[in-house]
Order: structure tokens, then sequence, then C-alpha cells
């Protein structure tokens, strides 16, 4: 999508649905709720065919730094690079490959990195001269800190941005001007550090912070926000987001940002992960939403918040996942009636839920960790009609009766430090 191939998430998994069918893909790992295929993979014979046509045709490029210095060289000066992956890229050994003086048509359009360490030796040329990407994929298994040159503020085609197992990234304010985002991935680092011209210096911003200080953004064209955990987004002068009005997944968002609720309402979000550090009772009808994700366990400390009006008014849910929710959960028919995967963690319920989930007539999957402490669970005669998938995880109790006529669709069972 990032790359103009497919014009949405639909087309391309048709695609893939074709490839299967012709058996070009295999498949793997099917969602446990909508049975659409979540993982795929391919014969090591079609692997092979992929990458020498991919080659042969300029698609793609994967280079392993640290072998075939040579023939990398050889090949990237008889090409035009227009998708280029690399492999364990560091500042000590990208002079002796000059990559940058190779690939000179500036025509490359997408960029991973792998295993890699990236200063502003090796950012700084790259945003300077290959101006025209539209996907930049940055992942460090052994990294800690990536620091961005402000020459990225020049890539204003890219769409998809992410940067993974890396600890901290530092922005520059130019960020702003990446205005065509559609994708913006930080999920996985632990803080970001904002440098300002108006401050002109570093600044170190934690999860609490993030990007506080920064001019406005507005991302119009967004549609995947993937926040570090623990986020929390202030309405001042910074991130807008009521202006995305094409999102439509949203992780790590503070119920305590001002802007939440407005994008509840202009927004078809699907997916939505928020924690709470304060009262936030919903109250906004959110007909799209299929996935929420209520996290009440702030930095290890849990607050009490009443999440029955949050539930009641998602209808069309499919999965939702609660940690941290010290409260009776709510009544059988104040949840969706399309419920599949349900997740309770750290929930601790001092009552036992199984009269309201054993209600539920869709309910597939079940996971329960620390979430009970009662002396006896009952699954009654009829109950949970169609549950596929029980996992308990330190379960404490005295006895657990199952009626006949419970859980006869039963398939899979896990019990762990019960």
């Amino acid at each position: 999508m990032a790359e103009g191939f497919v014009s949405s998430e639909n087309v391309a998994y048709e695609c893939l649905l074709e490839l299967m069918q012709r058996s070009m893909v295999q498949r793997g790992v099917l969602g446990s709720i909508d049975e659409r295929v979540k993982t795929c993979r391919i014969h090591d014979l079609m692997r092979d065919l992929c990458l020498s046509k991919a080659q042969e045709e300029n698609f793609l490029q994967i280079i392993d730094i640290s072998e075939n210095r040579q023939e990398t060289m050889d090949s990237l000066s008889s090409c035009k690079v227009r998708r280029l992956s690399l492999i364990h890229l560091t500042t000590d050994n990208v002079s002796d490959h000059k990559l940058l003086s190779i690939i000179k048509d500036g025509c490359l359009r997408s960029f991973t990195c792998f295993d890699s360490c990236f200063g502003p030796k090796i950012l700084k040329p790259w945003f300077d001269f290959f101006y025209r990407q539209r996907v930049l994929k940055l992942e460090g298994k052994y990294l800690y800190v990536v620091n961005l040159p402000k020459e990225i503020g020049k890539l204003i085609h890219l769409r998809f941005l992410s940067f993974k197992e890396i600890r901290m990234v530092s922005l520059p304010s130019s960020i702003r001007n990446l205005t065509c985002l559609q994708t913006l991935d930080l999920q996985s680092c632990n803080k970001i550090s904002i440098v300002t011209k108006s401050i002109k210096r570093e600044k170190i911003l934690g999860c609490e912070e993030l990007l506080k200080n920064v001019v406005t953004w507005r991302l119009e064209y967004l549609r995947h926000l993937y926040l570090p955990s623990y986020f929390q987004l202030s309405r001042g002068n910074q991130l807008l987001l009521e202006h995305a009005s094409n999102l439509q997944i949203l992780v790590n968002i503070s119920v305590s940002y001002p802007g939440l609720d407005k994008i509840l309402q202009r927004t078809t979000l699907t997916k939505l992960k928020v924690y709470f550090n304060k009262i936030w009772d919903g109250g906004i009808q959110c007909n799209h939403l299929h996935s929420l994700t209520v996290n009440l366990a702030l930095h290890g400390n849990y607050v009490n918040r009443d999440i029955v009006t949050i539930i009641s008014s998602c209808p069309e849910l499919y999965e939702l996942k609660v940690t941290g929710a010290r409260e009776i959960l709510p009544n059988d028919n104040q949840f969706s009636l399309n419920l599949i995967k349900l997740s309770l963690k750290d929930t601790n319920l001092e009552s036992d839920p199984t009269p309201t989930l054993e209600k539920l007539p869709n309910l597939r999957v079940l996971f329960l960790k620390n979430a009970l402490e009662v002396d006896e669970i009952v699954c009654s005669r009829g109950g949970f009609p169609r549950l596929e998938s029980l996992s308990v995880y330190g379960l404490w109790i005295k006895e657990w009766r199952v009626d006949e006529g419970s859980l006869h669709c039963l398939s899979h069972l896990s019990l762990q430090a019960c």
C-alpha cells in the first residue's frame, strides 16, 4: 500500500489468497477471531526463485554487508535499485562499500535495515539523496539509540516509517514535513528524544511526555499509529490526531489525551489500545471498533475504573483484552454479541465470572491470567456453547466443576502455574 501496488488491505489479502491457491505461498497461522491468514511462508526453492527474479527485474536487492563485498558493489553499480534491504550495516563498514557512490540514480523507494547501527554518518547522506523513499524501516536487535538527522524532513513522499527493537529514537523537528505518512510504528521504543530549534539541544522525553514541545504535525493521511507503551500525548502544540480522519488502528494512547473523544467520533477505528491514568467514561458509540484493549495497570499500579460503560459502547467488538480491572465484569447483555476472543489479565476478580461469560454466544477463545480470586468456579450445562480454546495461567481455586453439556466444543486446554 505504501508503494502504491495495492489500494487497500482487502485487495492485498485477495492477492495473498490467490498465491496460496496456486501453491506459491504456504498458509501459516490462522486468526482465532475471523480465521483469516495471519502468517505465511514459502518453500525454500520458491524463495530462491523469488530472489533470483527480484534481482533480474531490479525489483529488490538484499545485501549482507558482512559478506560478498565486491560482488555487492558490482551488482549495485550495474542496475537501478528501487528496493534495498541491508543487513549488518555499521559506521565501520559503510565506508568500505561506498554504497552512496554506487547507487547514483536516487530512485530508491524502499529501504529496510536489520541488525544494524544507525548514526548520522550513515543516515544523513541517505536522506539527503534518496528523497523519493516511501518505505523506511530500521530494525536493530542490539541497538540502543537511533539519532535521526534533520534531513529526514526531505522524505516528503514517505508513507511507512517503523522502528523495531530500538530502545530510544531521536526525532528532529523536521519530522513534521512527513505529511504523507500512512503508518508510524514506534511501539517498541521505550523513549523518544526530540531536537527542537527553539531549545537547540537534545531533550530526552520519557513515555509521559512523548512529542511534547514539537511543532504541530498534522497527520491527515495516517491510517496506523503504534505508540510506545504507556504513551501520554497531551493536546498542546504537537501531534494533532483529530485531523487524522483516516485512522484505523491506534495503539497505546492514554485516556488523558483531550482529543480522544473526537478521534472516536470522526474516524472509523477498528482497533484501539488504550490505557488509563485518569477516569474516563467513554460514552461514545464506537460502532466500527472490532478490537479493544483496555489497560488499567499503569507502571505496575492498578487503578479502579468502571469499564462497563466503555465495553457496552462497542457493540461490534470481536476481540476484547482487559488488564488490571478489579471491578465486577459487565453483565452478559452488556458485552458485544459478536465477541469471539476475550482476555482477562491481572484482574483478580473476587466473584466467579463464568455465569456471565458462559452465556456469550460466539465466544471461541478465552485467556485468563491471574484473573480470579475465588474458591470455586462452575461451568453449567450448555455453557460456553462455542468455546474452542481455554488458556488459564495462575488460577488458585479449590474446585472447578464442569457440568455435562458444558464446553462441548473445547479442543484446546492449557493450564499453567495453577
